[in-house]
């Protein structure tokens, strides 16, 4: 008894140890995790094809740096390279309509200031008003050998889940005081909650991309097709999402044109229209692929989101799903006794 006893402290002390360890790394190795469990069936195909656990690591490693990466980061570039065009465009139709409407032989001194606004100033207006927005982007710039550094963490996380996947999932399963049939049901619904929530993610943001296109056509913004782009991927960022583009977009509108209308119907399109999208299609989608209640989803994406940063999207649904999972093997186990 003493002796086990004494063998569990250690363990404990030295787990504890371990965490600290690895604490830093518990994100990309999860989202690593979870990525493999999403395209795993992939996985397997290829392993029937090359006959090699790491000959098809190595192939859905190299398909995951072309397919998603190098993609992400063109179209990131595109985004920052294009940004400059758009602003420009506001800038010049809004000098325009000033120049045109007001400027003519005015005496009004506050015209005249708005009048003398150079190109220069408009943006650093139209950072000024969003900056409190972009904070995230910002903060995420920043921090860019930190990103670096974790991606590489996920990188290689993700080759080692696909060539030894199986032996470190028979392993962790071995240590749990489980019955065999318990344990797989836990390992199939992490499996069915991982797929639900990527789908969840990728439809909800190209739905959300969809209706902010449409938006942004009927109101007349410049470069509608490249907004919905934007949206579709900013909508994958926490809190804020799309409303990096129709929130600055509407303050221009209300207080630079002073086309009121125009502003606040924007405003009103991206609250009321754009933004419920994500709250209401993700929870949905996830709750009806776990067997979860839409709200609790929902409290599981935000509170995750508040909890975890960006990758809160997927975490919080996970643990909810486990969670339900242990709570009914419970219930079979121990109420019905």
């Amino acid at each position: 008894m003493l002796y086990h006893s004494f063998l569990l402290v250690i363990l404990l002390v030295v787990l504890f140890l371990f965490y600290k360890i690895i604490s830093y790394f518990l994100i990309p190795l999860f989202l690593a995790l979870f990525f493999v469990v999403v395209t795993y069936p992939l996985f397997c195909k290829l392993k029937k094809k090359t006959k090699s656990d790491i000959k098809s690591a190595v192939i859905m490693l190299v398909s995951f740096i072309l397919v998603v990466l190098v993609p992400l980061s063109v179209f990131s570039f595109f985004l920052v390279s294009e940004t400059s065009s758009f602003y420009t465009s506001y800038y010049t139709t809004y000098k325009s309509k000033i120049s045109k409407d007001f400027c003519k032989n005015t005496e009004n001194i506050i015209l005249k200031k708005i009048c003398s606004i150079t190109e220069k100033d408009f943006i650093d207006k139209i950072i000024n008003i969003s900056g409190p927005l972009l904070a995230n982007l910002i903060d995420v710039t920043r921090s860019v050998g930190n990103f670096l550094f974790q991606l590489f963490i996920f990188l290689f996380a993700l080759f080692i889940f696909y060539r030894d996947g199986q032996k470190i999932k028979k392993y962790v399963l071995s240590l749990i005081p489980l019955e065999t049939k318990y344990k797989n049901r836990i390992s199939v619904e992490f499996a069915k909650t991982s797929k639900a929530v990527f789908l969840g993610i990728i439809l909800t943001s190209i739905i959300q991309g969809a209706v902010a296109f449409i938006g942004f056509l009927l109101f007349g913004l410049p470069n509608p097709f490249l907004l919905g782009l934007l949206a579709i991927f900013l909508s994958l960022l926490p809190y804020l999402g799309s409303a990096l583009i129709w929130l600055p977009a509407g303050l221009i509108y209300i207080f630079l044109s002073k086309d009121y209308f125009m502003g606040f119907g924007i405003l009103f399109y991206g609250l009321f229209i754009i933004s419920p999208t994500d709250n209401l299609v993700r929870p949905k989608l996830i709750g009806k692929k776990s067997n979860v209640p839409m709200f609790i989803v929902f409290l599981a994406v935000i509170g995750g989101v508040y909890t975890f940063g960006m990758s809160g999207v997927i975490i919080g649904p996970s643990i909810v799903v486990i969670l339900k999972t242990l709570l009914d093997i419970y219930k079979l186990e121990f109420l019905k006794k």
